[in-house]
């Protein structure tokens, strides 16, 4: 081969490189940054939280925003006015978006520990550490957990009955419990991942960065699984592909692989059926989910609903204008802040403790029109 090509393929491999570790640079975040924090697990991770006060503070308990697999906090606080996380603090609460251990700039181990993790490791260490540092930041007794995917699957496979006394409501986002429904391409993917993780994690981060250049123009096929393309713009999908995406602990896909293979929702030892705890749930519960997700099928959501125990509970899974949302895009598509975020704060402030001289819950909520569940 020529000389030339050579040149032509070194020069191609080059700038794939350098989109892969600049690309915060190449597509920049604007906005003010929230200030990071530090919770302290049990067992000696530091996890980095991100906080945005209450621009004026209405509401006594703070929020914990936790994100799904493959994420960090950006999936909450992306780009505004795509940031459900700047939106919770116009509407009156602290927020608390928390990058899991092995996400975002949560990815040192602690001197000596072992560098890796499972689900277990998130439901039984960074939950509790996520809720008593807002609780000590903010001064609130209890707490609202907000999870997307992953994200609400710890929240509730967490909430023993001295976990539950810290909280105040959960809210879950494409959140499944249940996953016979789930695509074979789903599973397939799992186990692609499987592999390229061993022995400890698959970046996926720099795989996503690699991507930036098919962002937004290919075909809806490749993309339905993460959410409806649809409803989310190309540059908001290059922003995401730069900048919320985070490694996936092998342990991680082993124990969620076990979760889909055998429609379980149990420990890696076996021990403990996380389901059972959902069924014993008495804290308020906010279930919600799309009619295209299909890493969180509508009916897997409906029934994980169902099964809750909780005597407070709203399912909300549908939406104006007759849109029809995937996974990502309950958070990231163009019409999600008049679409979910508002009705989020909604029930949120309904079952939040309002501070003497403060609007009434639901009034104003980031500034958006009032759309009650």
């Amino acid at each position: 081969m020529s000389l030339a090509f050579w040149i032509i393929l070194a020069v191609l491999v080059a700038a794939f490189l350098a989109l892969a570790f600049f690309a915060h640079v190449f597509y920049p975040l604007g906005g003010e940054p929230a200030q990071r924090l530090k919770a302290v697990c049990a067992d000696g991770w530091e996890l980095a939280v991100w906080k945005r006060p209450a621009r004026h503070k209405r509401f006594a308990e703070p929020i914990v925003l936790c994100h799904g697999l493959g994420n960090n906090h950006r999936v909450f606080d992306l780009h505004a006015p795509l940031s459900l996380s700047l939106a919770l603090a116009e509407a009156g609460f602290d927020v608390y978006a928390v990058d899991l251990r092995g996400a975002g700039q949560s990815q040192r181990s602690p001197k000596g520990a072992a560098f890796h993790a499972s689900i277990d490791d998130h439901v039984q260490f960074d939950v509790l550490a996520a809720l008593e540092l807002a609780r000590s930041d903010s001064g609130g007794a209890k707490v609202l957990w907000v999870g997307h995917s992953l994200g609400g699957l710890v929240g509730l496979s967490a909430m023993t009955p001295d976990v539950q006394a810290l909280v105040a409501g959960v809210v879950t986002i494409g959140s499944p419990v249940f996953f016979s429904g789930l695509q074979g391409r789903t599973k397939a993917a799992l186990a692609l991942g499987r592999f390229a993780a061993w022995p400890r994690r698959v970046h996926l981060n720099v795989l996503a960065r690699l991507a930036l250049p098919l962002a937004g123009i290919t075909p809806a096929y490749f993309t339905e699984g993460m959410l409806n393309a649809a409803n989310v713009d190309g540059s908001i999908r290059r922003r995401s592909l730069a900048s919320m995406i985070a490694p996936i602990w092998r342990g991680v896909l082993l124990q969620m692989s076990d979760w889909v293979t055998n429609d379980v929702l149990r420990s890696r030892d076996g021990k403990t059926d996380y389901r059972e705890r959902i069924a014993k749930l008495t804290v308020p519960l906010l279930t919600v989910g799309g009619a295209v997700d299909r890493l969180a099928p509508l009916d897997a959501v409906k029934k994980a609903h169902e099964l809750a125990g909780s005597p407070d509970k709203t399912l909300l899974v549908e939406w104006p204008d007759g849109v029809q949302y995937g996974h990502g895009d309950l958070l990231l598509g163009r019409q999600a802040p008049t679409h979910v975020y508002v009705r989020l704060i909604d029930w949120l402030g309904r079952h939040s403790t309002a501070l003497a001289e403060s609007p009434a819950p639901g009034a104003d909520p980031a500034r958006l029109p009032a759309a009650p569940l």
